[in-house]
């Protein structure tokens, strides 16, 4: 048999073969057997190291695992590994081999390899090389261990995970000998580090023979021993007396039904492993499973986290478990807007792919009815997002250190920003300082405030492209600003304060004003006005009773710099402003 080769994989081989003995192998021809395209091309040589290096030296070798004599190198921008024909002997930890020998046969490689179906290599000379009747499995659909199968997985105990991943990408059923090793020596997976199981279990996860993989997986006592859960749920019968269906059953096909993305499938595999610890059983039988959903979160969270998985998609699988039963609950506009800032655009989209593959999957429910309620809270969450960006809690209008100069406990922070921002969701209260601070007020009893206003600048110098802050004597950086005096306009009192604190001229920039109001101290409303000063001055003498250093600028530095985030986002928005005063890229600022 001969394959149709791409240029780049024809050129590799070429090399190899002019200068040893090289061929394709694994993945790559299995692949090209069964008539798929593959992903990643692997070789195989009896060349040294230092002389592959040579070889490829016009195409970036890399080392990535000199100790197995494994050379990464790109052609025309895609990489490929190259590695020694090997031997290997013994075995460590279940992991990794006692003893590697570099060899010049590619027989003997073959020989280490996993599974029949990958212990394939290929060249254009000697065509497909298969010792281990791996065509012959690849006909008919086996997955079965090189030579003795118990050894194997004694040499590599992640194999068992490879296994179930064969079975979920191709659909293949595991040859009888391969199945007892696996179930046998299944408790050496607790050799093998967390974060690798799960890198496999995502590859599970995402194939399209999930299904026949998580059986197989139960059938071996594998997927208990990952997540103990699951032996509970093998004969939990769920659904009513006429479309009874184990708890197993019903979460296999919702993971069935669901999209291949990982972090959907992750929500669809734990949404429902709550219901062994909170089913309720009324006089006619009929089961209830209240709060399910929070114990699901939680087993979830604990064995993801178990399995070292990252913060982001604990998170993301953990919302989406508490919320997969949101369609029985009638939610407020309030508590809709909640949900959208809680989930996000791109876990909404998962909810409701969760939410489908649930129902599809149950057989004791009024499915049309079911979807349609699906369709009404989609239909209202795209009216909530047409109605404008719903802000968010870090977004509401007032600080913690504005609430602990109000007065309040630093422990009430939370609770008093929450109130607030439900208040705001709800459209009860305007998401503006002083309207916060008179409800605040009024309710909490705090009084009357005193207004105090100052007027400062963000200077700009066009010519040295930077910007101009300052470190007050309290030890805090940010722009030049002062008290209005009398009579004064709020440009009059920007100018004199930024001459009077750092001894530079400025011309205010028409059209940008921006104001921050704030509680310095109790019983004062603070407000500082902020426009743009452009000035060519260079040369900054600061008044030393009030300010203490100074600094001209880039804009990323300042925001590095630059104490408080509402200046913060004064910085922002004049960058923004100044870049399209001064026409784009024409005099660009250096972040």
């Amino acid at each position: 048999m001969q394959f149709n080769l791409n240029s780049d994989v024809s050129f590799i081989l070429e090399q190899l073969n002019k200068n040893g003995s090289g061929f394709l192998v694994g993945g790559a021809v299995r692949d090209m057997i069964m008539g798929r395209d593959p992903g990643d091309y692997d070789f195989a040589t009896d060349i040294e190291y230092s002389r592959l290096r040579e070889i490829f030296a016009d195409y970036s070798p890399k080392e990535v695992g000199a100790h197995f004599g494994i050379l990464m190198i790109k052609v025309n921008g895609k990489s490929y590994e190259i590695a020694r024909f090997r031997k290997e002997k013994g075995v460590y930890n279940s992991r990794h081999p006692k003893e590697i020998k570099f060899i010049n046969s590619i027989d003997e490689d073959l020989a280490r390899r996993d599974f029949t179906i990958n212990a394939l290599a290929y060249n254009e000379k000697t065509g497909i090389i298969d010792l281990y009747k791996g065509k012959k499995d690849l006909k008919y659909k086996t997955i079965r261990f090189v030579g003795n199968p118990k050894l194997r997985i004694e040499e590599d105990a992640l194999r068992i995970m490879r296994a179930f991943r064969f079975i979920s990408k191709l659909g293949f059923s595991l040859d009888k000998k391969t199945a007892e090793a696996i179930y046998e020596k299944r408790r050496f997976l607790g050799k093998i580090s967390k974060e690798r199981i799960f890198d496999e279990l995502s590859q599970i996860l995402l194939g399209p023979h999930v299904k026949k993989a998580l059986y197989e997986m139960k059938n071996l006592g594998i997927l208990e021993f990952i997540i103990p859960e699951f032996r509970y749920t093998y004969k939990f019968n769920v659904g009513d007396f006429k479309n009874k269906t184990t708890l197993f059953n019903h979460i296999v096909n919702t993971v069935g039904f669901c999209k291949r993305d990982l972090i959907t499938r992750l929500a669809a595999l734990f949404h429902d492993l709550g219901k062994i610890n909170t089913r309720i059983i009324d006089a006619k039988g009929n089961s209830f499973y209240y709060g399910h959903e929070k114990e699901s979160a939680l087993i979830a969270e604990e064995k993801l986290r178990h399995l070292k998985v990252s913060k982001d998609i604990v998170f993301s699988v953990r919302n989406l478990i508490l919320n997969h039963m949101v369609i029985d609950k009638d939610l407020s506009v309030k508590g809709l807007k909640k949900l959208i800032m809680e989930l996000g655009k791109e876990n909404i989209g998962r909810l409701f792919d969760l939410l489908s593959a649930n129902i599809n999957s149950k057989t004791d429910l009024d499915r049309e009815k079911e979807k349609i309620l699906i369709e009404g809270l989609k239909n209202r969450i795209e009216e909530i997002e047409k109605m404008g960006k719903i802000p968010d809690i870090r977004e509401i209008e007032i600080s913690g250190v504005d609430l602990i100069n109000l007065g309040f406990h630093a422990k009430e922070i939370g609770k008093i920003k929450s109130e607030v921002y439900d208040l705001i969701l709800g459209e009860e209260l305007e998401n503006e300082k002083e309207t916060i601070i008179a409800y605040l007020s009024e309710k909490y009893k705090l009084g009357t405030f005193k207004r105090e206003k100052s007027c400062g600048a963000v200077v700009y110098n066009p010519y040295k492209q930077a910007f101009l802050i300052i470190k007050m004597l309290n030890g805090n950086w940010g722009f030049p600003k002062g008290h209005t005096e009398d009579k004064e306009t709020d440009i009059q009192t920007a100018m004199r304060e930024v001459r009077e604190e750092t001894g530079i001229n400025i011309e205010i920039v028409e059209g940008f004003k921006k104001s921050i109001k704030y509680i310095p101290f109790p019983g004062v409303l603070k407000e500082v006005i902020f426009f743009i000063g452009i000035t060519r001055e260079e040369e900054v003498t600061i008044d030393k009773n009030e300010i203490e250093d100074y600094m001209w600028c880039t804009y990323g530095e300042a925001l590095k710099m630059i104490t408080y985030k509402p200046q913060r986002d004064v910085m922002d928005s004049a960058l923004k402003f100044i870049k399209n005063y001064y026409g784009g890229d024409k005099n660009d600022i250096h972040g």
